[in-house]
């Protein structure tokens, strides 16, 4: 179904009998929403291609009207008001995939909430990798989401899957979104797990490869090197962080990560 939209937009009628031609960037934006279940205005734009917020403004609400999204207000533990968007039944039958609305009245405001602030933050990695150079013919290949634990065997739920791809190499990642909540023991379970993960063979048995590496997105340049310095006392091998700032001004694509030890930053392909 989602191909047949991208080369033949379909034809849907809103409430107030308007008739709405679906775009492909609607559907990129839908099925991008089927990973991320929400996203703000500027993740819209970055993920549909729009060339400015008046045109994506315009489109949310467009698509708000005609029953394909609905929108709620998250306000940040700082304070901070967004206006936030996630797919509804109706769009989800569109592209054929299960719903996964936020079951809360729509224009409702959500406080605090600590999911909200976690999976907007993921957001910006996905839209940050997804933003991929013309040179080098680099591309993200794959991205999943988890349900539950990776294996019986391990309690680890990664925040996200990849695979990026630069001409015949395909590295596979998992990643970590770091806003400074979780206590360093909590970090210490991830890196013996992740640890046990790789050398077990489970992964091996799991994604049909041999190796894997690990990045950490975190919040500041202090919570950086303390993740870093927790993370060298057990390996240096695997993890690569950097921090959201780092990201925001020189891309994710460009050497900003950096191991556990040594000081040079590198890119991850």
């Amino acid at each position: 179904m989602t191909e047949n939209l991208g080369k033949q937009p379909a034809h849907l009628k809103s409430g107030s009998d308007v008739h709405l031609i679906i775009q492909p960037r609607d559907v990129k934006l839908f099925e991008a929403l089927s990973h991320l279940r929400i996203v703000d205005r500027e993740q819209a734009k970055a993920i549909a291609d729009f060339t400015s917020l008046t045109r994506v403004n315009t489109r949310l609400l467009k698509l708000r009207h005609a029953g394909l999204l609905n929108r709620f207000f998250f306000v940040s533990a700082q304070g901070g008001k967004r206006a936030i968007y996630c797919l509804t039944k109706k769009s989800a039958a569109l592209i054929g995939t299960p719903t996964n609305e936020i079951k809360r009245p729509a224009d409702s405001f959500l406080l605090g909430d600590k999911f909200i602030a976690h999976q907007l933050a993921l957001n910006e990695v996905y839209c940050a990798c997804h933003t991929v150079p013309a040179a080098g013919e680099r591309a993200v290949a794959k991205w999943k989401i988890f349900g539950g634990a990776l294996s019986p065997l391990l309690s680890l739920i990664p925040d996200a899957y990849c695979e990026i791809r630069l001409h015949e190499t395909t590295r596979p990642l998992f990643l970590e979104v770091d806003l400074g909540t979780e206590g360093l023991t909590v970090w210490n379970k991830k890196i013996e797990q992740y640890l046990n993960f790789a050398t077990s063979g489970e992964f091996l048995r799991l994604f049909a490869t041999s190796r894997f590496a690990v990045l950490v997105v975190t919040n500041s340049e202090g919570r950086l090197d303390s993740l870093r310095r927790l993370i060298n006392k057990i390996t240096a091998k695997i993890f690569y962080l950097t921090t959201f700032d780092r990201m925001r001004q020189q891309g994710f694509w460009n050497s900003i990560w950096l191991r556990p030890e040594g000081k040079e930053p590198q890119s991850l392909i």
